[in-house]
């Protein structure tokens, strides 16, 4: 009866042993999977970077707002110490009070393996442009490629400023993509900075079709649906 009673416990012990290794086996692969996804992909309230294996990994986004601006000199003085992925509110006529610019300094953080040429693209997941109150980031903005100082306190422009709408007249065009920069960057970590500020042309596009005399709405609010693909 005692050996009935040992072999069944055994037989018991080696059924639960077995069964937890396996299920720490299935969230420890889980948990690997998602890593390695996450770890050349990146997305913050609607804000997002991809790097492509070739290109790097351990990619980090944030962005900040800006305090002040030196046209001259397209010098913005980054707010290191506060976080925020949206836009203050398009105020052309000064109602709403901001403490902050109508502009954003994203910041991207990767490590590269080996020396590599990369181009980075601004994409959108939102394909067409949008006439309507409730809207999207990618048909409001205005992007360039800028130079961060070593304090992370200031960035300088350093490119053209480029979109994904264009506005020619009475037509708006929309591209999947637009080529924002290309480098040259050394094996280890890289910084990239870019300013985003809105078009001016297409809120003047927007303005006249959305916000004409009648209209309901009141401002026009723009969700995040904007990506860097580093390539």
């Amino acid at each position: 009866m005692k050996k009935k009673l040992v072999r069944s416990f055994v037989s018991v012990f080696a059924t639960g042993a077995v069964l937890v290794l396996a299920l720490i086996s299935a969230l420890t692969l889980n948990r690997s999977v998602a890593w390695l996804a996450q770890n050349r992909s990146v997305s913050v309230n609607g804000m997002g970077v991809t790097v492509d294996a070739s290109s790097g990994e351990d990619v980090q986004l944030r962005a900040h707002p800006i305090s002040q601006i030196d046209l001259p000199a397209q010098a913005y003085t980054v707010v290191g110490s506060i976080e925020t992925y949206e836009l203050p509110l398009n105020d052309p006529n000064g109602i709403a009070y901001s403490e902050y610019k109508r502009a954003l300094a994203v910041i991207i953080e990767f490590t590269c393996t080996d020396a590599a040429d990369i181009e980075i693209y601004l994409t959108s997941s939102t394909a067409d442009v949008t006439i309507a109150a409730d809207n999207y980031v990618s048909n409001c903005i205005e992007i360039a490629p800028a130079t961060l100082s070593d304090d992370g306190s200031i960035a300088t422009v350093n490119g053209d400023f480029k979109s994904l709408v264009t506005v020619t007249g009475d037509t708006c065009t929309k591209a999947t993509s637009v080529l924002l920069q290309t480098l040259s960057i050394s094996e280890g970590s890289t910084t990239l900075c870019f300013i985003i500020e809105y078009n001016e042309a297409f809120l003047t596009y927007i303005s006249d079709r959305v916000l004409a005399a009648g209209s309901p709405y009141s401002q026009i609010n723009y969700q995040n649906d904007i990506t860097f693909s580093i390539r």
